[in-house]
């Protein structure tokens, strides 16, 4: 699939040559680096993964350590900063926006918007789809991708693909496109069963996932501000009641001790 993207910029690249006759300077160095990216190694992905949450913060308004959101999310994550191998570090972005994302470098934001609309065991069933998305090596192919999109229209320049050298512009461009980023259905679902296994482990209600989709499925089907805001938010997802009634299904099956 990497290989036939690569294949698929280079041919769009030399066609817009023949239609100018000239490649400029930046469009050869933009596809040296998209060609050079199909190459980055899990520890380059983990790096320029800690400059994106770094860059991020920056452009989000943090909750400060007193507030109510802050002290609510550390009492829920503080037993698993740890989690299945995993080191991770857990803030909160002031933003009504009900989502919540994760980094390869295992940093995870939470939306205040979406802790406002989720009890703590919904929002512990979140955080835990989110991990899986961490262990699953999913957020590693997203900022593959969001670096890739970025390189195929901008020259970043340097032999080390990093984040230090690309504009204020560039590295806004990086996060919305890494934020916004799309999994397939098949890595949503597995998500999910991350989530479903990881809060049975730690002892919360089994129903807590499909809760939580039931939740924004409800708001999403609503007619006033907030269920357009949601419904933009999860166009990029499959159908919440699909993977709610699937959620339903495991937990059902785990108390009934069926599987």
């Amino acid at each position: 699939m990497k290989m036939r993207y690569i294949i698929l910029f280079c041919v769009a690249a030399f066609c817009c040559g023949c239609s100018s006759l000239l490649l400029n300077r930046r469009t050869v160095e933009a596809a040296g680096m998209a060609l050079q990216g199909a190459m980055l190694t899990d520890a380059q992905v983990v790096k320029m993964s800690r400059e994106f949450i770094e860059a991020s913060d920056r452009e989000h308004t943090m909750a400060v350590d007193t507030s109510e959101y802050v002290t609510r999310l550390r009492a829920l994550t503080d037993p698993f900063r740890q989690e299945d191998g995993l080191n991770l570090n857990f803030e909160v972005y002031m933003t009504p926006e009900i989502n919540a994302f994760a980094c390869a470098d295992g940093s995870i934001r939470v939306y205040s918007g979406l802790m406002d609309v989720m009890t703590d065991e919904e929002l512990v069933a979140i955080i835990g789809h989110e991990i899986g998305h961490v262990r699953h090596n999913d957020t590693k192919d997203a900022m593959k991708r969001a670096y890739y999109a970025e390189a195929a229209t901008t020259a970043i320049g340097g032999a080390t693909p990093t984040l230090e050298k690309l504009t204020s512009l560039q590295v806004d461009k990086l996060v919305n496109s890494f934020v916004s980023a799309q999994f397939s259905q098949q890595q949503e679902y597995a998500a999910d069963d991350y989530s479903f296994d990881f809060v049975v482990r730690h002892g919360y209600n089994p129903y807590a996932m499909s809760s939580a989709l039931e939740k924004i499925d409800q708001m999403a089907g609503g007619s006033d501000e907030l269920a357009s805001r949601v419904s933009q938010w999860f166009s990029s997802h499959p159908e919440s009641s699909k993977r709610a009634e699937r959620m339903k299904q495991r937990a059902f099956e785990h108390v009934a001790g069926i599987r």
